[in-house]
């Protein structure tokens, strides 16, 4: 397959949940093998393929600034689960992506993708995407940059809920959910037309939230 052009890149040797620390485990403990475990997929990729990019996905999209830190001074681009196109305001250690398989594979849709542009977030808060289990409407505040998208008609939607709450503070969107979140991995996307016709802006934000009593949500 690579040598008919389909290019390998690092998601992890074990494709672990890199959010979860082990029982006793510290931060600098977690951090370590987190490193090697991206890196052993590194030295598995050249070996069997013959080369390796520069790329890494985070198994199931999760991640934290200490995570998105360690993949950017590794070199690497990362990528999460958040859907969206990339821009010069993107985060480039959790870029977003459009999923293109089962019942999103359509051509249709991927022309729809491809005329998708970033909403200009210069500002994203929180940093942290990771929920207590008692964090139940988290507000989402996205400071937008210029750009041709009509701010009149941004809308944004929440998982399992439809569209959510808006409000602007100036120039910064503030988005919140209808109902609690409910625990596991959730998203915001924020829409909005382009004055040109066809034409969309998007920005997703992936959370993730744990149990009540602070454990984490089933692996699956």
């Amino acid at each position: 397959m690579s040598r008919s052009g389909v290019v390998f890149a690092n998601h992890t040797n074990t494709h672990l949940h890199m959010l979860r620390m082990l029982p006793g485990e510290t931060q600098a403990q977690w951090l370590l093998r987190i490193k090697t475990d991206i890196q052993t997929a590194q030295t598995r990729l050249k070996d069997e393929v013959g080369h390796a990019p520069m790329l890494f996905v985070y198994p199931y999209g999760e991640h934290n600034p200490a995570l998105r830190t360690l993949v950017a001074e590794l070199g690497y681009t990362g990528f999460g689960q958040q859907s969206g196109p990339a821009g010069p305001q993107s985060d480039f250690s959790a870029l977003p992506r459009f999923p293109m398989a089962a019942g999103f594979a359509s051509m249709k849709r991927f022309a729809e993708k491809l005329n998708t542009r970033p909403l200009p977030a210069i500002s994203v808060t929180p940093e942290n995407p990771v929920l207590s289990g008692d964090d139940s409407l988290p507000e989402l505040r996205l400071t937008l940059g210029e750009g041709d998208f009509q701010r009149s008609a941004v809308s944004c939607y929440i998982s399992g809920q439809g569209r959510g709450q808006i409000a602007w503070d100036g120039n910064t969107l503030v988005v919140t959910a209808n109902k609690p979140l409910p625990v596991g991995r959730s998203r915001f996307n924020c829409t909005a037309p382009g004055e040109k016709a066809g034409s969309y802006y998007w920005f997703s934000y992936a959370w993730f939230k744990k149990r009540p009593d602070g454990s984490w949500y089933e692996e699956y």
